[in-house]
Formats: structure tokens, sequence, C-alpha cells
């Protein structure tokens, strides 16, 4: 009768301890799987790092999501930026094999690529839009929108040049920095260099003059759909400045009567009469 006992009491302890080692333990996390198939990436690779790496996974999935996102917004860009520049994205993200802390370089690569399709397709709202003039002349002016990403950023136009830059960490103020872009602001006044080996530039923060800004420029478009907002607020919604855009702006702003006649759109007509509505004032005035 013992020995049945301690024969049972045998059979029960290995039973428990063979299940225990085939599940997880409680609070275990398993490893996140990124976007892509690990079963076919090289081993030691990038990829390889990614798919054993529970953060660099998430922030693989993260990245999918916008991209889906920003690919619904550009349906209609032409060239295709968004595909072609993210191409080049996974390049330079396979490229951190040459770093010497190759996992902070994937994952810094990470962060700025999607902070980068957030606010270049304004799937996050900006937070401020400001105008500096530099060298105290009004014609010389860098237009700077802010956007509270990860890390923060901005996107600035100076005449026809774009530049994106993100925070950078600084002894004062708040400095961005892009590929050959610095825009360094404290205090209301900013030092900025735009371009390579340019001298850098002394500005002034001033009010955004929205009312004389140029109809039908890149600011000017920027500032109506901020102002308008076409889209759902999940990233989805007409391509900014597309014929579907101004179609969408003219239906919020009742610029087309109840015919559907009205001034044809991205006419100079158009323009004037979306710059009366939104910005409440004559083009120029």
């Amino acid at each position: 009768m013992n020995n049945s006992l301690s024969n049972t009491k045998n059979i029960l302890t290995f039973a428990i301890l063979t299940l225990g080692s085939c599940w997880p333990l409680a609070g275990s996390v398993l490893a996140s799987s990124p976007s892509f198939d690990c079963q076919s990436v090289e081993l030691g690779s990038i990829e390889d790092m990614v798919c054993k790496d529970d953060e660099l996974a998430a922030l693989d999935i993260k990245l999918a999501d916008v991209y889906a996102s920003a690919r619904q917004t550009a349906v209609n860009e032409q060239p295709p930026i968004l595909k072609a520049e993210q191409r080049g994205w996974i390049k330079g993200r396979n490229d951190c094999w040459k770093s010497s802390d190759r996992r902070k370089c994937v994952e810094e690569s990470y962060r700025l690529r999607i902070a980068e399709i957030q606010a270049r397709y304004r799937l996050i709202p900006g937070t401020d839009t400001v105008r500096y003039v530099c060298e105290g002349n009004p014609a010389n002016e860098v237009i700077a929108t802010f956007f509270q990403t990860d890390p923060p950023m901005l996107i600035a136009e100076r005449g026809d040049s774009v530049s994106m830059m993100y925070l950078q960490p600084s002894g004062s103020g708040a400095k961005y920095q892009g590929r050959n872009e610095i825009l360094w602001e404290h205090h209301g006044e900013a030092r900025i260099v735009w371009g390579y080996d340019a001298p850098e530039m002394n500005c002034q923060k001033m009010p955004m003059e929205r009312s004389r800004i140029l109809p039908g420029s890149p600011v000017w478009i920027k500032e109506v759909e901020r102002l308008v907002e076409t889209g759902d607020g999940a990233g989805h919604g007409p391509d900014i400045g597309s014929e579907e855009w101004m179609y969408t702006v003219s239906r919020k702003l009742g610029i087309y009567d109840s015919q559907g006649h009205g001034p044809d759109l991205g006419s100079d007509e158009w323009k004037n009469a979306v710059h009366r509505l939104v910005f409440k004032s004559e083009p120029g005035n």
C-alpha cells in the first residue's frame, strides 16, 4: 500500500515537472515578431537582430502600420516618393552592421523613419507653425512646422527648399538638425544654417502672417489643410494638394453652389476664394 502511494507521488511529480518544462513561466513574455518573415533572413544580419529583439521587432511593426497609413494618404503621389524612400531606408537600416553600436543604430533608424512619415504625411497634426525672418530681411524667411513625434521634429521651408530636422540634445534652447540644416532657437531668436557649409543666419521669431502667404504655395497648402482638415484624423484622406484634396476643401468651405457651379479647381479664382474663407482676408493683406 505504501509502495503504491509512493509510486503515485513519483508519477505525479514527474508529470508536473515535465509539463512545467513545456510551458512558459507565469509572467514571461514571448518574443515579438516583426512585420517580415524571420525564417528567410540571413543569420547574423541586421534583420536577424530585429527578429531576436522584442523592442526592435515592436518598432518594425509600428513602422509597418505607419507606412500603411501613409500609403493610403499618398495613393496619388507622383512620383511615388514614399515607396522609393522606404526602399532606401531599408538599405540604410541594413547598413547599421558597419556601426560600432549596431543596436543603437537600428533603433534610431526606426524611430527617425517613423517620425518622418508621421510628420510628412500629416498622420499626426502639427503643434505649431512659426515664421523666422533672417538677417532683418522679410523676404529671407524660414517657415517651420513642429510635430510632437518621437523624437520631436519639424519641417522647415525656405523658398522652394524643404528640410526635415530632429530635436538634438543641447545645453540651452531647442536645437533641431537635418541633413545639412540646423535651427537652434533660444528666447525667440534662432540661428539657422541652410545648406552644406552655408553661413549661419541670425533670425527673429515673427508673427505668422497667414494672410500674406502666397496662395497655392507649399506653406499655403499645408496651412489650409491644417485649418480645414480634409482627413479623418487616422491618416485617411486625399493626397494633400491633389485635385481630390481641392474638391474636398471646396466642399467643406461651401465654395460651390447647389448646382456644383464655382471656380475651376486650382485656378487663381479658386485659390483666392479659399484664401478669403480660410484666412478671413484678401490675399496679400
